[in-house]
């Protein structure tokens, strides 16, 4: 297995006192300075980073790939307090799911891609450092729909 990036989300979104077992709520964003529009979308549905791989590519484009601060920040605000979610990064040498370069980086201190474990964990609370954890946990996690 490849290793994987969770992301550990805190935001003000509140839910209702019903259980779901699936919640979408979508963000646009632009990429790159280019006028194209990603769609950031949470699934709050548990499943280990492959499956929500799977389904974020039958579903949508991918993974979130998480670009810059901007993008950080605006998945911040699209999750539910304290929720861990995945996104695409994983490490082969790191690069998103969607397979392009992570440049990108804010790894806690004295936590980056030489470590050894397995999979990778982002807390998306100030300053949105990273951390790493196994990829067979399941968790929620964000899409990505456009080019």
């Amino acid at each position: 297995l490849w290793p994987f990036l969770l992301l550990v989300l805190h935001s003000t979104f509140v839910q209702s006192g019903l259980v779901r077992l699936h919640f979408e709520q979508t963000a646009p964003t632009c990429k790159d300075g280019i006028n194209a529009t990603w769609n950031f979308t949470f699934i709050n549905q548990h499943m280990n980073w492959s499956g929500a791989q799977s389904y974020c590519r039958h579903s949508y484009t991918d993974l979130a790939t998480v670009r810059n601060k901007e993008d950080n920040a605006l998945i911040h605000t699209m999750v539910t307090s304290g929720t861990w979610a995945w996104i695409g990064l994983f490490q082969d040498t790191w690069e998103w799911s969607d397979l392009s370069n992570s440049s990108f980086r804010n790894w806690e201190i004295g936590q980056n891609d030489n470590v050894g474990n397995t999979c990778a964990l982002a807390q998306v609370t100030w300053p949105g450092t990273w951390d790493m954890t196994p990829c067979v946990e399941k968790h929620p996690f964000v899409c990505y729909d456009g080019e």
